[in-house]
């Protein structure tokens, strides 16, 4: 779990630092105040200090971060420089706390500027132990199933795609080509099965991906007199053989079924896996299957699972309010820009009323307001 992040002369930002709350965080703000760059950030700390085997030396380990920055960021001409707001000698700070099972701690800090190419470890404020040894995930707003099996099975094609797609790409679609299991935590379950009856069917992985019709049902009756293991349980009834091309499904349904693979195969369990980061869980999603996404993301939080997303989304946030409850902590995180120095400004508050400024709901505040004009003919 990710604590606290704090990034200065980075990117987008002069200075912020932000504490992340245990439970859901959701960044809002306009286009431009920097709300995916503050998600890569925070991913990029977690999953590099996931990924990287120990380093043999303070060097291995900076050459490391710097490579992986450069390729979950994606910079001009691929340089380290080109994320800093200053010249002066280390001048730009990443820094994240994190806490692992509420008991290990691991901070980790780098210094760098745009005269220098790759970021310096700063040894004072980091932990030197071990690296943090949980698995984060990344969801981009483009949906990843249709790129599927170019991104993992055309290894001759690997550095033109790395032009094109950052690196959080090719560690989503690693994380979905485990297998699936075969049994699963009730509540979980419960949600599988959801998606999969809102989808109408399920995605199915092995060197490509297909989608077949379907949805669960209960055992018959017989069944369960022979098999009294199977009684209340329900079962995938295939439609078809024939399997469809991911191409030919809804792209509101490759997102959930994202979301449906990553329990399936067990990369996202609550207490054993990373931070779950989603970048605009709506798009391309229809307004309906909103609620669905939030009770998932309600429910995995908590059984304390950490999560961050950003959205610009009117029913999804609405959707978060209604639900909310104090068995969940959501802290919503604020981004926008003063209208004089054009600084990114942060806030943060716990409580959906109190969010300010909020451009999602003053876009919808004012829809309304032309909408019963024009309905009065003014």
């Amino acid at each position: 779990m990710i604590r606290n992040l704090e990034l200065e002369k980075f990117s987008s930002f002069n200075k912020l630092n932000i504490d992340f709350s245990s439970g859901i965080n959701i960044i809002i703000g306009e286009n431009g105040t920097g709300k995916t760059q503050l998600l890569k950030a925070a991913y990029s700390l977690a999953s590099l200090s996931f990924k990287n085997p120990k380093p043999e030396n303070q060097k291995e380990q900076e050459e490391a971060f710097t490579e992986g920055f450069k390729r979950i960021f994606l910079p001009e001409e691929l340089k380290i420089g080109k994320l800093s707001k200053c010249s002066e000698s280390n001048c730009s700070i990443i820094k994240a706390d994190f806490i692992e099972k509420m008991s290990y701690d691991k901070k980790i800090k780098f210094n760098f500027s745009t005269r220098v190419q790759t970021l310096k470890l700063d040894t004072k404020d980091s932990t030197k132990d071990d690296l943090y040894s949980m698995e984060p995930i990344f969801i981009p707003t483009k949906e990843v199933l249709s790129l599927y099996t170019g991104l993992k099975n055309n290894p001759e094609n690997k550095e033109a795609f790395k032009t094109i797609f950052d690196e959080s790409y090719f560690d989503l679609c690693n994380q979905l080509s485990r297998d699936s299991k075969d049994e699963f935590e009730p509540r979980i379950e419960v949600f599988l099965e959801e998606i999969v009856n809102k989808i109408q069917g399920k995605f199915l992985f092995n060197n490509t991906v297909n989608f077949t019709t379907g949805k669960y049902v209960p055992y018959a009756k017989s069944t369960i007199e022979s098999d009294k293991s199977k009684e209340g349980k329900r079962y995938f009834d295939e439609d078809s053989a024939d399997k469809l091309s991911t191409h030919m499904v809804a792209e509101g349904f490759r997102k959930l079924g994202v979301l449906h693979r990553l329990m399936e195969n067990e990369t996202l369990v609550p207490k054993k896996s990373g931070t779950l980061f989603w970048d605009e869980p709506e798009s391309n999603m229809n307004p309906k299957l909103m609620r669905l996404i939030v009770e998932v993301l309600m429910e995995l939080a908590k059984a304390e699972q950490q999560i961050i997303l950003t959205t610009h989304d009117y029913v999804l946030l609405k959707w978060f309010d209604l639900l909310s409850n104090e068995s969940v902590h959501i802290r919503y995180h604020i981004l926008s820009r003063d209208k004089e120095s054009g600084d990114i400004v942060y806030n943060f508050t716990n409580n959906y009323n109190e969010i300010e400024p909020n451009p999602i709901d003053d876009a919808f505040e004012y829809l309304v307001d032309e909408e019963i004009v024009k309905d009065m003919g003014l």
